[in-house]
Protein backbone atom coordinates (compact mmCIF):
# COMPACT_ATOMS: atom_id res chain seq x y z
CA UNK A 1 0.00 0.00 0.00
CA UNK A 2 2.88 2.22 0.92
CA UNK A 3 4.21 2.15 -2.90
CA UNK A 4 1.31 4.11 -3.92
CA UNK A 5 2.26 7.18 -1.68
CA UNK A 6 5.72 7.79 -3.23
CA UNK A 7 6.44 11.02 -5.04
CA UNK A 8 5.74 11.56 -8.21
CA UNK A 9 8.79 14.12 -8.46
CA UNK A 10 12.24 13.85 -7.79
CA UNK A 11 13.76 15.35 -4.78
CA UNK A 12 17.60 14.83 -3.42
CA UNK A 13 16.74 13.12 0.32
CA UNK A 14 18.56 15.86 1.69
CA UNK A 15 15.91 18.34 0.61
CA UNK A 16 13.24 16.35 0.73
CA UNK A 17 13.76 15.68 4.55
CA UNK A 18 14.14 19.57 5.23
CA UNK A 19 10.56 19.65 3.66
CA UNK A 20 9.49 17.05 5.38
CA UNK A 21 10.70 18.25 8.82
CA UNK A 22 9.32 22.16 8.19
CA UNK A 23 5.84 20.37 7.28
CA UNK A 24 5.94 18.88 11.23
CA UNK A 25 6.79 22.26 12.42
CA UNK A 26 3.89 23.51 14.49
CA UNK A 27 2.28 20.10 14.40
CA UNK A 28 3.36 18.81 18.39
CA UNK A 29 0.26 17.42 19.86
CA UNK A 30 -1.15 19.04 22.93
CA UNK A 31 0.27 17.16 26.28
CA UNK A 32 -1.65 16.03 29.16
CA UNK A 33 -0.63 18.89 31.03
CA UNK A 34 -1.90 21.28 28.45
CA UNK A 35 -4.52 23.83 29.14
CA UNK A 36 -6.34 26.85 27.16
CA UNK A 37 -6.82 26.68 23.59
CA UNK A 38 -5.50 24.70 20.92
CA UNK A 39 -3.78 25.35 17.48
CA UNK A 40 -3.04 22.88 14.97
CA UNK A 41 -0.90 23.22 11.79
CA UNK A 42 -2.95 23.33 8.50
CA UNK A 43 -0.63 22.35 5.89
CA UNK A 44 -1.76 23.53 2.00
CA UNK A 45 -0.54 24.39 -1.17
CA UNK A 46 -2.63 27.52 -0.70
CA UNK A 47 -0.02 30.56 -0.13
CA UNK A 48 -2.04 33.30 -1.11
CA UNK A 49 -5.23 31.86 1.36
CA UNK A 50 -2.92 31.81 4.65
CA UNK A 51 -4.55 35.31 5.84
CA UNK A 52 -8.24 33.17 5.27
CA UNK A 53 -7.25 30.20 7.01
CA UNK A 54 -5.42 31.91 9.85
CA UNK A 55 -8.37 34.39 10.04
CA UNK A 56 -10.54 31.17 10.54
CA UNK A 57 -8.56 29.73 12.54
CA UNK A 58 -8.64 32.33 15.35
CA UNK A 59 -12.28 32.57 15.36
CA UNK A 60 -12.32 28.91 16.20
CA UNK A 61 -9.51 29.18 18.67
CA UNK A 62 -11.32 32.20 20.18
CA UNK A 63 -14.72 30.54 20.49
CA UNK A 64 -14.53 26.94 20.43
CA UNK A 65 -10.88 26.74 22.07
CA UNK A 66 -9.87 24.92 19.06
CA UNK A 67 -8.28 26.29 15.36
CA UNK A 68 -5.24 25.79 13.51
CA UNK A 69 -3.13 28.05 12.03
CA UNK A 70 -1.59 27.87 8.16
CA UNK A 71 1.68 26.59 7.15
CA UNK A 72 1.47 26.66 3.11
CA UNK A 73 3.73 25.96 0.24
CA UNK A 74 3.80 27.76 -2.23
CA UNK A 75 4.81 24.53 -4.88
CA UNK A 76 1.84 22.01 -5.45
CA UNK A 77 4.40 19.71 -6.50
CA UNK A 78 7.18 19.77 -3.55
CA UNK A 79 4.04 20.09 -1.64
CA UNK A 80 2.64 16.71 -2.82
CA UNK A 81 6.11 15.34 -2.28
CA UNK A 82 6.23 16.37 1.21
CA UNK A 83 2.75 15.37 2.61
CA UNK A 84 2.91 11.69 -0.04
CA UNK A 85 6.31 11.42 1.90
CA UNK A 86 5.40 11.67 5.87
CA UNK A 87 1.50 10.60 5.76
CA UNK A 88 2.51 7.12 6.68
CA UNK A 89 4.82 8.79 10.40
CA UNK A 90 3.80 10.69 13.45
CA UNK A 91 6.10 13.49 11.33
CA UNK A 92 3.15 14.22 8.96
CA UNK A 93 0.67 17.65 9.76
CA UNK A 94 -2.64 16.64 11.55
CA UNK A 95 -4.47 18.51 8.94
CA UNK A 96 -3.64 18.97 5.77
CA UNK A 97 -5.84 19.84 2.65
CA UNK A 98 -5.86 17.56 -0.51
CA UNK A 99 -7.68 16.71 -3.55
CA UNK A 100 -10.79 14.73 -3.99
CA UNK A 101 -11.58 11.89 -5.95
CA UNK A 102 -8.97 9.14 -6.76
CA UNK A 103 -6.22 11.23 -5.09
CA UNK A 104 -8.16 11.35 -1.35
CA UNK A 105 -9.02 7.72 -2.20
CA UNK A 106 -5.36 6.66 -2.33
CA UNK A 107 -4.18 7.78 0.63
CA UNK A 108 -7.44 6.55 2.45
CA UNK A 109 -6.67 2.93 0.93
CA UNK A 110 -2.89 3.48 2.63
CA UNK A 111 -4.77 4.10 5.82
CA UNK A 112 -2.97 7.86 6.00
CA UNK A 113 -6.23 9.39 7.06
CA UNK A 114 -8.57 9.39 9.72
CA UNK A 115 -11.73 8.24 8.60
CA UNK A 116 -14.59 10.87 8.87
CA UNK A 117 -17.63 9.10 8.42
CA UNK A 118 -19.98 9.35 11.64
CA UNK A 119 -18.81 13.62 11.48
CA UNK A 120 -19.71 13.18 7.33
CA UNK A 121 -22.94 11.74 8.02
CA UNK A 122 -23.76 14.60 10.54
CA UNK A 123 -23.25 17.16 7.88
CA UNK A 124 -25.25 15.77 5.37
CA UNK A 125 -27.96 15.25 7.64
CA UNK A 126 -27.74 18.45 9.76
CA UNK A 127 -25.86 21.25 7.39
CA UNK A 128 -26.99 20.08 4.40
CA UNK A 129 -24.05 18.98 2.27
CA UNK A 130 -24.70 17.69 -1.25
CA UNK A 131 -23.80 13.98 -1.08
CA UNK A 132 -22.64 14.29 -4.73
CA UNK A 133 -19.93 16.53 -2.78
CA UNK A 134 -19.16 13.77 0.09
CA UNK A 135 -19.00 10.65 -2.44
CA UNK A 136 -15.98 12.58 -3.65
CA UNK A 137 -14.20 12.35 -0.31
CA UNK A 138 -15.53 8.34 -0.07
CA UNK A 139 -13.14 5.39 -0.28
CA UNK A 140 -14.80 2.01 0.51
CA UNK A 141 -18.20 3.22 1.42
CA UNK A 142 -16.40 5.34 4.29
CA UNK A 143 -15.75 9.63 4.02
CA UNK A 144 -11.99 10.97 4.59
CA UNK A 145 -12.69 14.72 4.37
CA UNK A 146 -14.04 17.72 5.63
CA UNK A 147 -14.78 20.18 2.61
CA UNK A 148 -12.89 23.35 2.79
CA UNK A 149 -15.34 25.00 -0.25
CA UNK A 150 -17.54 23.93 -2.92
CA UNK A 151 -16.91 25.79 -6.59
CA UNK A 152 -19.25 24.99 -9.23
CA UNK A 153 -17.01 26.01 -12.73
CA UNK A 154 -19.05 29.04 -14.61
CA UNK A 155 -18.57 31.14 -17.14
CA UNK A 156 -17.93 34.77 -15.32
CA UNK A 157 -18.44 37.70 -17.55
CA UNK A 158 -17.76 41.14 -17.64
CA UNK A 159 -20.98 43.21 -17.20
CA UNK A 160 -19.48 46.33 -18.87
CA UNK A 161 -18.59 44.57 -22.14
CA UNK A 162 -22.44 42.99 -21.98
CA UNK A 163 -23.70 46.10 -21.52
CA UNK A 164 -22.02 47.98 -24.47
CA UNK A 165 -22.62 45.68 -26.86
CA UNK A 166 -26.13 44.83 -25.41
CA UNK A 167 -25.57 40.84 -25.07
CA UNK A 168 -27.26 38.55 -22.70
CA UNK A 169 -25.83 35.36 -21.11
CA UNK A 170 -26.83 32.62 -23.68
CA UNK A 171 -29.43 29.97 -22.29
CA UNK A 172 -28.26 27.89 -25.50
CA UNK A 173 -25.14 26.11 -27.23
CA UNK A 174 -26.03 28.12 -30.49
CA UNK A 175 -26.63 32.00 -28.74
CA UNK A 176 -23.13 31.31 -27.13
CA UNK A 177 -21.95 30.62 -30.51
CA UNK A 178 -23.59 34.00 -31.41
CA UNK A 179 -22.28 36.02 -28.46
CA UNK A 180 -18.85 34.68 -28.86
CA UNK A 181 -19.31 35.93 -32.94
CA UNK A 182 -20.15 39.15 -31.91
CA UNK A 183 -17.57 39.98 -29.31
CA UNK A 184 -15.26 39.16 -31.57
CA UNK A 185 -16.40 41.71 -34.38
CA UNK A 186 -15.64 44.20 -31.85
CA UNK A 187 -11.73 43.56 -31.30
CA UNK A 188 -13.06 42.05 -27.72
CA UNK A 189 -11.85 38.21 -27.04
CA UNK A 190 -14.39 36.23 -26.08
CA UNK A 191 -13.25 33.88 -23.77
CA UNK A 192 -9.93 33.39 -21.76
CA UNK A 193 -8.08 30.78 -21.95
CA UNK A 194 -4.44 29.64 -20.24
CA UNK A 195 -0.88 27.76 -20.67
CA UNK A 196 -0.06 28.48 -17.26
CA UNK A 197 -0.18 26.70 -14.95
CA UNK A 198 0.19 23.29 -16.60
CA UNK A 199 -3.05 22.01 -14.79
CA UNK A 200 -5.19 24.39 -16.59
CA UNK A 201 -4.69 22.34 -19.61
CA UNK A 202 -8.03 20.50 -19.05
CA UNK A 203 -10.54 23.35 -18.26
CA UNK A 204 -12.25 23.32 -21.82
CA UNK A 205 -11.66 20.00 -22.48
CA UNK A 206 -13.73 18.64 -19.69
CA UNK A 207 -16.37 21.17 -19.91
CA UNK A 208 -16.90 20.76 -23.59
CA UNK A 209 -16.71 17.07 -23.11
CA UNK A 210 -19.59 17.08 -20.40
CA UNK A 211 -22.09 19.57 -22.26
CA UNK A 212 -21.57 16.95 -25.53
CA UNK A 213 -21.61 13.37 -23.64
CA UNK A 214 -21.38 13.48 -19.77
CA UNK A 215 -21.26 9.56 -19.68
CA UNK A 216 -18.02 9.60 -21.93
CA UNK A 217 -16.45 11.84 -19.45
CA UNK A 218 -17.17 9.45 -16.34
CA UNK A 219 -16.10 6.56 -18.22
CA UNK A 220 -13.03 8.60 -19.55
CA UNK A 221 -12.24 9.28 -16.09
CA UNK A 222 -12.68 5.72 -15.11
CA UNK A 223 -10.60 4.05 -17.67
CA UNK A 224 -13.35 2.50 -19.28
CA UNK A 225 -12.98 4.34 -22.27
CA UNK A 226 -10.14 5.87 -24.45
CA UNK A 227 -9.32 9.19 -25.64
CA UNK A 228 -9.39 8.36 -28.62
CA UNK A 229 -13.11 7.18 -28.67
CA UNK A 230 -14.59 9.19 -31.78
CA UNK A 231 -17.14 11.08 -28.98
CA UNK A 232 -13.35 12.47 -27.75
CA UNK A 233 -12.26 13.33 -31.02
CA UNK A 234 -15.28 15.03 -31.71
CA UNK A 235 -15.14 17.49 -28.87
CA UNK A 236 -11.12 18.31 -29.58
CA UNK A 237 -12.56 19.09 -33.20
CA UNK A 238 -14.96 21.03 -31.26
CA UNK A 239 -12.62 23.08 -29.34
CA UNK A 240 -10.89 23.26 -32.60
CA UNK A 241 -13.07 24.80 -34.44
CA UNK A 242 -13.40 27.53 -31.82
CA UNK A 243 -9.90 28.46 -31.78
CA UNK A 244 -10.00 28.59 -35.68
CA UNK A 245 -12.61 31.17 -35.46
CA UNK A 246 -10.21 33.14 -32.70
CA UNK A 247 -13.00 33.37 -29.92
CA UNK A 248 -10.23 32.26 -27.26
CA UNK A 249 -7.75 35.10 -25.63
CA UNK A 250 -3.57 34.97 -26.13
CA UNK A 251 -2.90 32.13 -23.75
CA UNK A 252 -2.53 33.83 -20.29
CA UNK A 253 -1.12 32.55 -16.53
CA UNK A 254 -3.31 31.63 -14.46
CA UNK A 255 -1.10 32.79 -11.28
CA UNK A 256 -1.86 36.33 -12.57
CA UNK A 257 -4.56 38.61 -11.49
CA UNK A 258 -7.24 38.85 -13.87
CA UNK A 259 -6.21 42.08 -15.47
CA UNK A 260 -7.06 41.12 -18.91
CA UNK A 261 -10.75 39.91 -17.78
CA UNK A 262 -11.07 43.16 -15.49
CA UNK A 263 -10.17 45.69 -18.29
CA UNK A 264 -12.49 44.51 -20.63
CA UNK A 265 -10.26 43.01 -23.17
CA UNK A 266 -11.34 39.67 -22.46
CA UNK A 267 -15.33 39.59 -22.03
CA UNK A 268 -15.49 36.23 -20.56
CA UNK A 269 -13.48 33.48 -18.52
CA UNK A 270 -14.65 29.87 -17.47
CA UNK A 271 -13.64 29.09 -13.99
CA UNK A 272 -14.51 27.49 -10.56
CA UNK A 273 -16.27 30.36 -7.93
CA UNK A 274 -13.24 30.15 -6.39
CA UNK A 275 -12.01 32.87 -8.90
CA UNK A 276 -14.39 35.60 -7.30
CA UNK A 277 -12.48 36.72 -4.55
CA UNK A 278 -9.45 37.56 -7.41
CA UNK A 279 -11.65 39.10 -9.27
CA UNK A 280 -13.12 41.39 -5.51
CA UNK A 281 -9.11 42.26 -5.86
CA UNK A 282 -9.05 43.44 -8.79
CA UNK A 283 -11.20 45.98 -8.08
CA UNK A 284 -14.28 44.47 -9.46
CA UNK A 285 -17.58 44.41 -7.66
CA UNK A 286 -20.09 40.96 -8.12
CA UNK A 287 -23.39 42.00 -9.72
CA UNK A 288 -22.34 45.09 -10.93
CA UNK A 289 -18.84 44.61 -12.90
CA UNK A 290 -19.25 40.93 -13.35
CA UNK A 291 -21.54 38.29 -13.40
CA UNK A 292 -21.45 34.47 -14.06
CA UNK A 293 -23.70 32.17 -15.83
CA UNK A 294 -23.75 28.07 -16.01
CA UNK A 295 -22.24 26.87 -19.43
CA UNK A 296 -25.16 25.80 -21.74
CA UNK A 297 -24.95 22.17 -23.42
CA UNK A 298 -23.90 21.08 -26.65
CA UNK A 299 -25.64 18.39 -27.20
CA UNK A 300 -29.74 19.18 -28.11
CA UNK A 301 -31.98 17.53 -25.21
CA UNK A 302 -29.33 16.75 -22.62
CA UNK A 303 -29.96 18.22 -19.48
CA UNK A 304 -27.39 21.08 -17.32
CA UNK A 305 -24.32 19.89 -16.74
CA UNK A 306 -21.87 21.46 -13.95
CA UNK A 307 -18.30 20.26 -12.99
CA UNK A 308 -17.68 20.96 -9.12
CA UNK A 309 -14.56 20.90 -6.90
CA UNK A 310 -13.97 20.55 -3.43
CA UNK A 311 -10.47 20.61 -1.29
CA UNK A 312 -10.73 18.31 1.55
CA UNK A 313 -9.34 19.08 4.97
CA UNK A 314 -8.40 15.82 6.16
CA UNK A 315 -6.71 14.34 9.36
CA UNK A 316 -3.80 12.29 9.63
CA UNK A 317 -4.01 9.05 10.94
CA UNK A 318 -0.35 9.21 12.47
CA UNK A 319 -0.17 12.43 14.18
CA UNK A 320 -0.19 12.67 17.61
CA UNK A 321 -2.96 15.49 17.56
CA UNK A 322 -5.13 12.82 15.50
CA UNK A 323 -8.50 13.45 18.14
CA UNK A 324 -7.53 16.86 18.30
CA UNK A 325 -7.92 16.92 14.43
CA UNK A 326 -11.12 15.40 14.34
CA UNK A 327 -12.76 18.02 16.68
CA UNK A 328 -10.61 20.61 14.40
CA UNK A 329 -12.59 19.98 11.37
CA UNK A 330 -16.12 19.34 13.31
CA UNK A 331 -16.01 22.76 14.77
CA UNK A 332 -14.20 24.31 11.22
CA UNK A 333 -17.78 22.60 9.96
CA UNK A 334 -20.40 24.86 12.55
CA UNK A 335 -22.61 27.29 10.62
CA UNK A 336 -21.03 29.96 12.25
CA UNK A 337 -17.49 29.17 11.50
CA UNK A 338 -19.11 28.52 7.89
CA UNK A 339 -20.06 31.73 7.69
CA UNK A 340 -17.04 33.24 9.15
CA UNK A 341 -15.15 31.49 6.28
CA UNK A 342 -17.76 32.71 3.60
CA UNK A 343 -17.16 36.51 4.78
CA UNK A 344 -13.55 36.34 4.82
CA UNK A 345 -12.73 34.07 1.75
CA UNK A 346 -16.13 35.54 -0.64
CA UNK A 347 -16.51 31.18 -1.15
CA UNK A 348 -19.32 29.23 -1.15
CA UNK A 349 -19.94 27.05 1.53
CA UNK A 350 -20.54 23.52 1.22
CA UNK A 351 -22.83 23.64 3.96
CA UNK A 352 -26.11 25.01 2.39
CA UNK A 353 -27.69 26.31 5.65
CA UNK A 354 -25.02 29.13 5.10
CA UNK A 355 -26.05 31.41 2.76
CA UNK A 356 -23.47 32.94 -0.18
CA UNK A 357 -22.44 36.39 0.82
CA UNK A 358 -23.09 37.72 -3.07
CA UNK A 359 -25.93 37.69 -5.23
CA UNK A 360 -23.86 36.18 -8.32
CA UNK A 361 -23.55 33.27 -6.16
CA UNK A 362 -27.43 33.01 -4.79
CA UNK A 363 -28.58 32.69 -8.26
CA UNK A 364 -25.61 30.01 -8.95
CA UNK A 365 -27.06 28.17 -6.02
CA UNK A 366 -30.34 28.41 -6.50
CA UNK A 367 -29.74 27.15 -10.29
CA UNK A 368 -27.91 24.18 -9.61
CA UNK A 369 -30.76 23.00 -6.77
CA UNK A 370 -33.52 23.92 -8.57
CA UNK A 371 -32.59 22.41 -11.92
CA UNK A 372 -32.03 18.81 -13.20
CA UNK A 373 -28.23 19.69 -13.39
CA UNK A 374 -25.90 16.58 -12.86
CA UNK A 375 -22.78 17.85 -10.99
CA UNK A 376 -19.07 16.04 -11.98
CA UNK A 377 -15.58 15.96 -10.23
CA UNK A 378 -13.48 18.04 -11.72
CA UNK A 379 -10.91 16.20 -14.13
CA UNK A 380 -7.97 16.94 -11.79
CA UNK A 381 -9.87 15.14 -9.20
CA UNK A 382 -11.82 12.35 -10.95
CA UNK A 383 -8.93 10.61 -13.12
CA UNK A 384 -6.21 9.10 -11.01
CA UNK A 385 -3.39 11.88 -10.75
CA UNK A 386 -0.61 9.75 -12.71
CA UNK A 387 -3.12 10.44 -15.73
CA UNK A 388 -4.08 14.18 -14.55
CA UNK A 389 -1.11 15.82 -13.75
CA UNK A 390 0.48 14.47 -17.33
CA UNK A 391 -2.55 14.75 -19.43
CA UNK A 392 -3.15 18.63 -18.67
CA UNK A 393 0.13 19.55 -19.36
CA UNK A 394 -0.45 17.64 -22.52
CA UNK A 395 -3.30 19.48 -23.37
CA UNK A 396 -1.70 23.03 -23.30
CA UNK A 397 0.41 21.82 -26.50
CA UNK A 398 -3.22 21.67 -27.45
CA UNK A 399 -4.10 25.05 -26.70
CA UNK A 400 -0.30 26.21 -28.39
CA UNK A 401 -1.18 24.13 -31.22
CA UNK A 402 -4.37 23.42 -32.18
CA UNK A 403 -3.54 21.77 -35.27
CA UNK A 404 -2.00 18.77 -33.20
CA UNK A 405 -5.28 17.36 -31.32
CA UNK A 406 -4.78 14.21 -32.37
CA UNK A 407 -1.26 14.27 -31.59
CA UNK A 408 -2.34 15.26 -27.87
CA UNK A 409 -5.04 12.51 -27.68
CA UNK A 410 -2.52 10.01 -29.08
CA UNK A 411 -0.16 11.00 -25.76
CA UNK A 412 -3.19 11.24 -23.30
CA UNK A 413 -4.65 7.49 -24.41
CA UNK A 414 -0.62 6.45 -23.79
CA UNK A 415 -0.45 8.13 -20.63
CA UNK A 416 -4.30 6.21 -19.45
CA UNK A 417 -3.36 2.85 -21.16
CA UNK A 418 -0.11 2.84 -18.94
CA UNK A 419 -1.77 3.47 -15.92
CA UNK A 420 -4.90 1.32 -16.26
CA UNK A 421 -3.30 -1.89 -17.53
CA UNK A 422 -1.94 -2.26 -14.20
CA UNK A 423 -4.52 -0.87 -11.75
CA UNK A 424 -8.07 -2.38 -13.38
Amino acid sequence: MQRRLVPQIVLSGLLLCMFILSACGGSTAPTASQTGPVKLSLANDKAGWAPWFNAVGQYMTGKYQIGFQSQPYSDTSVYQGVIRSAAMTSKAPPLFTWWSGTQIQDLAKAGAIADLTPQMQGWIKNQGVNPALAKSFEYNGHYYGAPSYLAYWVIFYNKHVFSQYNLQPPTTWQQFMQLNDTLKSHGVAPLAQYSQDSWTGFIWFENLLINTDPQLYENLMQGKASYKDPGVVKVMQLWKSMEDKGYFSTPLNAANPPTEFAKGKVAMDLMGQWFEPGLIQAGMKPGSDFGAFIMPTITPGLSPQVIFESSPIVVSSHSPSKDQAVKAVDTFMRPDVQQKWVETTNFVSADSSVPANNDINVQINKDVSSSNITLHNRYWEATPPQIAVPAASTLIQFVLHPDTYMQVLQNCDSLAQQYWSTHK
